[in-house]
């Protein structure tokens, strides 16, 4: 926001509500969850994307910069694991075209 020239009284507005908004949704996950949502927020950046018209649409994960991510953070990428992401990648699918 600093960026794009946001006075900071915005951008401090924002924090905070950003910071209410994520208290609000606090999730406690299952301990067999933890993993594999552990490992699809660090593979959060790896996704692809086309451009239609004036927007940005997820098409799936990449997987190659999958595997370098989960690396990166020493996260080994077994077949229950990809699996997961699978069904996640799946679901945030779905959720992305619903808010279009």
């Amino acid at each position: 926001m600093k960026v794009l020239g946001a006075p900071q009284e915005a951008i401090d507005e924002w924090r905070a509500r950003a910071a209410q908004e994520e208290a609000a949704e606090s999730v406690v996950l299952p301990t067999d969850c933890r993993v594999a949502v552990a490992a699809f927020l660090t593979v959060d950046t790896q996704w692809n994307k086309l451009v239609a018209g004036d927007r940005l649409i997820a098409t799936g994960l990449n997987y190659p910069g999958v595997r370098v991510a989960l690396r990166a953070r020493r996260m080994p990428l077994t077949p229950e694991l990809f699996a997961d992401l699978q069904v996640m990648e799946g679901e945030a699918l779905l959720a992305m075209a619903e808010r279009r």
